[in-house]
């Protein structure tokens, strides 16, 4: 009893615990909770439930939600009533009731359908009733689900909405159950043909007291409506399936209804014994589009009508079916399935069969094939049956003997319908005709040409580039299978064009056995293509020829031997490639190897003389003139490296490159390099160029430089190039011929880069030194320009570029750096240039040398082409640009340099200011700076793109105070005396609008004022102080004397050349103007004119007031367009008594007390070369008419 109790005790508390845990387990929360957590663990399941409950009698789920590939089931309730204990004592399956209700299916988002696909009967297996045995005796009492499906359309079409409802029940042993449906399916698209199809369909099934069925029945009506309907239209399935009297009956029938017409499309019927693996039966099919289509929603159908008829048999212990018959039909309108099949048109079929399968064979006994269009297209008749053992590749006679098996017959099959299924190329021309003959003799079967395969007027466009134009082909094959090898050969092969091209040739592919995978390739071609090779190769007039042996594998191509050639119209080789002994080839590995040991060469690659004016291909490419020299590139391998060498180096000879005005350049310049190419693997290899050298024509060496590409393992890719080039003879080319300025210079430097993965970096360095100018053999400064690009694999760059200049040890330096993001719509930057000093005299030197306008050499500049300067050119519309011309770029970039110098008279401090890029504008906030520590420099620029046909829009405005005009106009021209020295203040605005970055400059408008209260003014100075004005006009008085004999008139001239002391003293006077007040407003108008609305000049002697004009000449410097200023002057004092005693006073004052000239003086020329000549040439002239009267 002592033991007793603690095991009652012990089992009681176990017994407990089970109780409580199955408590727990039927609380919905519990269950909800597993349910979720489950889901959890599995996110690919995207289901979710608002309440779950299960019972051992029912369950309910509620809130319901699924989605999967883009669609989404919803239920608002479902519902079941069954019993777990009669599963779990009895091995019965009872469900009372079930329900489910707010069901919706959303597939609208799926893709549709490309193809119909047809209603389906069920699959019947021999005995199917008979062999349907339940692991459970079934019943099902009632059953309601209710719901709606949104289908996808097609392209155009609304979505398709389906109501359906499934009702019924009662199934249980020794009676029958019934599952009804009902279901509307209904298209919203305006103008449907059919706008609704009803269903109703009854599935009924009578279950045996054993747990088997003896009857099913199915019956499924479908009814169409729509307004453009004229009759009624059913399509009605019905399959029943029945055991009785030890055997069963399988029928299914097809019927539509139309216009109270009945007709049956299909027809099935099969006897299948009870307890045979095995039955037989019949068909039949009448068919035509109009029967069906409505039942498609609006989806169009190709345009046929199908009949036939025939017997079937199976056995399902064999493997076995047998299928014979007749089945002919018309076939038009395929374009309903695919708009590229349009072009086939009607069809008519016409076939007659007889084919049988077991486990390892298939019987053709019989077929009889043909397939009409406008003309008979093909045929295919067997006349012995043929059987195809099946996972093999030999194809035996059913019988002994020898003979024809089948012929094939090809008579005129248009191009136009093999054209939709080459989705490569379009292929279009005449017809395919051909016949081959299917014979066999023991154990071999052949397939050859009876007559050839034979195509006319082929034409094939492909990338909107013409391949091949009107080609008349012919081909004579044969097929051979035996058990142990298939091979196919093409005996021969001609191809024939219009133009004049020829192409020849023979091959032969080889299938070995069933054991291997070889594939043994042989062939060999000839080709004359005057235009054949155009569309590709642009190589004019070439010939061709070549063979190869070799056999390809899925691990290895075993290459035998090969040879090709390319040569010109005479025969004159261009370029060929040969192998040298047999060589194997591991496409895993991507290694070659050969049999022998040691470096070994392989194969050998020539390239004949060239000239390349002669080549198509590179005129399409640049205008290159100049001449390749023949050479050999010898391909070698050694321990599974391959090499590529040149023999000698590659020499290109006289290479001129000619520009857009048909100038050179490039001029007969002469390239030598040795590059190498060194491959084991797509991770390990190497590129080099060699020794590189270009010299000029008279062999000068102007440039050298060695290059390397290099993969490893371990490093990535890195690469390395340094050079150096011989300035000063480099100026010999069109593009460096701003260095002619120079007697000596080199430039020397090397780059980096390296890519690991997705990390990417460059950095570089170039050195300017030993440059002399060739006047006054001036040195200039050295220059070290350096740079460092990277990449990281967040698509970070960073960029960075310091900039030193050293002359005599006055040292600039610049540094510009970026940082940047790429984005999805492009980069993110922040930018900085930033420097200690910069001395602008040594800056503007180095510029200058890539500053300087290209002469092509040699070049007359009286010839050399001009842009069009008078009203009557032709003007090309501008294109707006569609988006602006800095797009993908987006952020801000810092200017700021502590000190620019211009010797030492002029200086600038904290050059500062701020960029900003965005979308749609670009900004320059601020532009700031201090010279020679009073004048203040600021300025703003707004550059907006607004779209349209001017999208751009600029404006900004600027302002220089307290500003040394002199000391600056010294610093950068200190030859001469300054035109203008004194504090200045100037201020002014701009706008302008345009199509694109050079038309808004070319059409910017402004204005500014410059102002000073004291200096001196030299704009009236004489340009030469050798020769009086008043000379000149003596000069020319003389030359007229001389010309009419006259020597009183030399004399005249002698006298007033005597009285010209006024003319030179009034020069001396106005050649230096102090001024007290000086005013100059300038405008640039409409046409980019630069109007001088107001020239106002007052000293205490001289007075000036004037207006003109620079005019606007297109390619044009500014200062280099002709300027015309007029003015009047007024005098008093020194130079107003000067002017009395020329008597050119008009005898009034103005307003202050001056005394007016009476003629207008005019300053010509230039801004850089003013001309004040016509004042001094007038005062001249007046005075030798006075003295003439």
């Amino acid at each position: 009893m002592k033991l007793v109790r603690p095991l009652l005790v012990t089992f009681g508390i176990l017994l407990a615990l089970l109780v409580l845990s199955a408590g727990v387990a039927l609380l919905p929360s519990v269950q909800q909770w597993a349910v979720r957590r489950t889901l959890a663990q599995h996110p690919e399941l995207k289901l979710a439930f608002a309440s779950l409950s299960l019972g051992p009698t029912s369950a309910r789920l509620s809130g319901v939600r699924f989605e999967r590939d883009g669609l989404v089931v919803t239920a608002e309730r479902a519902e079941a009533e069954f019993s777990a204990w009669q599963f779990l004592l009895r091995r019965h399956v009872r469900i009372d009731r079930l329900l489910a209700t707010g069901i919706a299916i959303d597939a609208a988002k799926l893709p549709a359908a490309r193809t119909p696909q047809a209603a389906g009967a069920p699959v019947a297996a021999p005995g199917a009733l008979a062999r349907v045995q339940l692991p459970y005796t079934v019943q099902i009492g009632e059953v309601q689900i209710a719901g709606r499906a949104t289908l996808p359309a097609g392209p155009g079409r609304a979505p398709l909405v389906a109501d359906f409802q499934l009702t019924g029940g009662g199934i249980a042993p020794g009676q029958e159950g019934a599952l009804l449906l009902r279901a509307s399916l209904l298209d919203a698209t305006p103008g449907a043909v059919v706008n609704a199809v009803r269903v109703d369909g009854r599935l009924a099934v009578r279950e045996t007291v054993d747990r088997a069925f003896d009857r099913a029945s199915l019956v499924l009506t479908l009814n169409a409506e729509g307004p453009q309907l004229s009759h009624a239209q059913q399509l009605k399935l019905a399959a029943g399936m029945e055991s009785a009297g030890g055997r069963e009956q399988l029928t299914l029938a097809l019927d539509t209804q139309q216009n109270g017409q009945s007709a049956t499309l299909l027809k099935i019927s099969a006897t299948l014994p009870t307890n045979a693996p095995e039955g037989a039966g019949t068909w039949e099919l009448h068919a035509t589009t109009a029967q069906i289509e409505p039942f498609f929603l609006g989806r169009a159908l190709p345009k046929f009508d199908a009949s036939g008829a025939g017997k079937f048999s199976f056995n399902a212990q064999t493997r076995a079916a047998m299928l014979q018959g007749q089945l002919a039909g018309n076939l038009a309108a395929l374009e309903a399935l695919e708009p590229s099949l349009r072009a086939i048109g009607a069809v008519r079929v016409q076939s007659e069969f007889d084919i049988a399968v077991d486990r390892a064979t298939a019987h053709l006994n019989r077929l009889q094939l043909k397939v009409d269009g406008e003309q008979p297209v093909l045929a295919v008749e067997t006349t012995q049956p043929l059987v195809l053992t099946l996972g093999q590749r030999a194809l035996q006679l059913a019988a002994a003997g020898t003979g024809p098996l089948a012929r094939i017959s090809v008579t005129q099959l248009p191009l136009a319908w093999i054209r939709p299924f080459v989705a490569a190329a379009d292929v279009s021309g005449g017809t395919i005709r051909g016949e081959w003959l299917l014979q066999g003799q023991g154990d071999t079967i052949e397939l050859r040409s009876t007559a050839p395969l034979k195509i006319d007027a082929l034409t094939v466009v492909q990338g909107g580039r013409r391949v091949l134009d009107r080609a008349e082909l012919s081909l004579q094959s044969r097929a051979t299978l035996t058990p142990a090898s298939l091979l196919a050969s093409v005996e021969s092969l001609a191809l024939r064009t219009p133009a004049g091209d020829v192409v020849s040739g023979e091959a032969q592919v080889e299938l070995p056995g069933a054991k291997t995978e070889e594939i043994i390739v042989r062939g060999k071609f000839t080709a004359d293509a005057p235009r054949l090779l155009e569309p590709v190769l642009p190589l004019g007039h070439v010939q061709l020829k070549g063979d190869i042996d070799a056999t390809l594998t899925p691990e290895l191509v075993e290459l035998r031997g090969f040879h090709g050639e390319l040569a010109d119209a005479k025969g004159r080789p261009l370029l060929g490639a040969a192998s040298v002994q047999a060589s194997t080839f591991d496409l895993q590995a991507m290694r070659l190897k050969t049999a022998a040991s040691g470096e070994t060469a392989v194969a050998r690659l020539t390239i004949g003389a060239m000239d390349f004016a002669a080549l198509p291909l590179v005129q399409a490419i640049a205008p290159l003139r100049g001449t390749l020299q023949a050479t050999t590139f010898n391909l070698t391998v050694n321990d599974g490296r391959v090499f590529l060498k040149p023999a000698a180096p590659l020499r290109f000879q006289d290479v001129t490159l000619l520009g857009e005005t048909r100038q050179p350049t490039l001029d007969r310049i002469t390239i030598e390099t040795s590059p190498t190419l060194e491959y084991a693997s797509f991770g390990d290899w190497r590129l080099a160029s060699g020794e590189t050298k270009i010299s000029n024509r008279d062999q000068t060496i102007w440039f050298g430089a060695t290059a390397e590409v290099k993969a490893t393992p371990a490093d990535g890719v890195r690469a390395s190039a340094t050079f150096n080039a011989d300035l000063a003879a480099m100026a010999a080319q069109p593009p460096f011929v701003a260095a002619q300025v120079l007697a000596s210079g080199r430039a020397s430097g090397e780059i980096r880069g390296a890519l690991a993965g997705k990390t990417v970096q460059i950095e570089g360095r170039t050195t300017l030194n030993n440059l002399v100018l060739r006047e006054g053999n001036q040195p200039l400064p050295v220059a070290n320009f350096n740079f460092r690009a990277a990449r990281t694999p967040d698509k970070r760059l960073t960029f960075e570029a310091p900039i030193l200049l050293d002359r005599l040890g006055q040292r600039s330096d610049l540094t510009i750096t970026a940082d940047a993001v790429r984005r999805a719509d492009g980069f993110l930057f922040d930018a900085k240039i930033a420097g200690e000093h910069l001395e602008l005299a040594d800056a503007l030197a180095l510029l200058g040398l890539a500053g300087a306008p290209v002469q092509a050499a040699g070049g007359d500049s009286a010839t050399r082409k001009r842009a069009p300067t008078n009203g009557t050119a032709a003007v090309r519309p501008v294109e707006p640009d569609a988006r602006p011309f800095w797009t993908g770029l987006r952020g801000e970039l810092t200017l700021d340099v502590k000190s620019i110098t211009r010797g030492k008279d002029w200086a600038m401090t904290g050059l500062s200011g701020f960029v900003v890029i965005d979308p749609q504008r670009v900004a320059v906030q601020q532009l700031q700076g201090i010279i020679n520590e009073k004048s203040r420099l600021g300025a703003r620029i707004d550059l907006r793109f607004n779209g349209g046909a001017t999208p751009y829009h600029l404006s900004g405005n600027f302002s220089l105070t307290d500003f040394d005009a002199g000391a600056f106009i010294k610093a950068f021209d200190p030859g001469k005396p300054p035109t203008l020295e004194g504090i200045v203040t100037v201020a002014g605005g701009f706008t302008g609008d345009g199509a694109n970055l050079d038309h808004v400059i070319d059409r910017t408008r402004g204005q500014f004022q410059l102002t000073s209260r004291q200096g001196v003014f030299r704009g009236l100075k004489r340009t030469s102080e050798k020769v009086s004005v008043a000379t000149k006009a003596v000069d020319a008085v003389a030359a007229l004397g001389s010309l009419f004999g006259s020597d009183k008139v030399k004399g005249a001239a002698e006298k007033v050349a005597g009285q010209s002391y006024q003319v030179d003293q009034l020069a001396q006077s106005l050649a230096e103007i102090p001024f007290d007040q000086l005013v100059v407003r300038v405008n640039r108008d409409d046409a980019l004119n630069l109007r001088v609305d107001e020239f106002t000049l007052l000293s205490p002697e001289v007075r000036l007031l004037g207006k003109g004009t620079i005019t606007h000449v297109a390619n044009k410097p500014l200062l280099e367009q002709p300027l015309a200023v007029n003015y009047t002057l007024a005098a008093r004092g020194k130079t107003e008594q000067l002017l009395g005693k020329m008597r050119v006073l008009d005898g009034t004052k103005d307003d202050l007390g001056y005394s007016k000239m009476k003629d207008v003086g005019t300053i010509g020329g230039t801004l850089s070369r003013p001309d004040p000549s016509q004042l001094f040439i007038k005062l001249a002239q007046s005075k030798l008419a006075d003295f003439l009267n």
